[in-house]
């Protein structure tokens, strides 16, 4: 794991794995899962994507 990414991110990051393994999730999941606001796990997924440790893909159903 990337080590400039904040402690947070990677706790956060640890939870999700535990939860999701390698399937898809939603934002929309992952606040529920970490109980967290949607803001949040906004900026969460920003830093994971950033640190390369999740593919964010476009809903197309939902393409927000």
């Amino acid at each position: 794991m990337p080590n400039s990414l904040p402690q947070w991110v990677l706790n956060d990051y640890i939870k999700l794995r535990a939860y999701f393994g390698e399937r898809p999730f939603t934002v929309d999941d992952a606040s529920k899962v970490l109980e967290k606001p949607l803001d949040t796990v906004m900026v969460l997924i920003s830093h994971l994507s950033r640190g390369n440790l999740v593919n964010v893909a476009v809903d197309p159903e939902n393409p927000k």
